[in-house]
């Protein structure tokens, strides 16, 4: 009778433990999929923050571009209004194939 009640003991310490380490396993496993969640959400956020920045950079240029044609046109002003103040009378400047300050795509296009 002594056997019997160390290995039912036994036992149920094995099944104890068992039962311990599946709970364990089940547990970790949820803590895993909330911080597999948090990092694909940081990720997203990454990536979100990531094309704000882009998209910045982008219209960033797209202004300095469209600076350096509003210059060039200032100049050209200026010269065309010191050229009647000195009298020169060349012929005037003709801007064929220019097209207007800032239109990216019309210049992409003839190139």
């Amino acid at each position: 009778m002594n056997k019997r009640s160390r290995r039912s003991t036994g036992q149920s310490l094995f099944a104890v433990a068992k039962l311990m380490n599946t709970a364990a396993q089940n547990m970790a496993g949820y803590v895993g999929a909330q911080h597999r969640a948090e990092l694909d959400e940081l990720k997203a956020e990454n990536i979100r923050l990531r094309n704000i920045n882009t998209a910045l950079q982008q219209g960033y240029q797209s202004n300095r571009v469209v600076e350096g044609d509003l210059k060039i046109e200032l100049l050209k002003l200026k010269i065309e209004k010191e050229k009647r103040a000195l009298g020169i009378t060349d012929s005037p400047f003709v801007a064929n194939d220019y097209a207007e300050p800032g239109n990216i795509r019309e210049e992409n296009r003839k190139s």
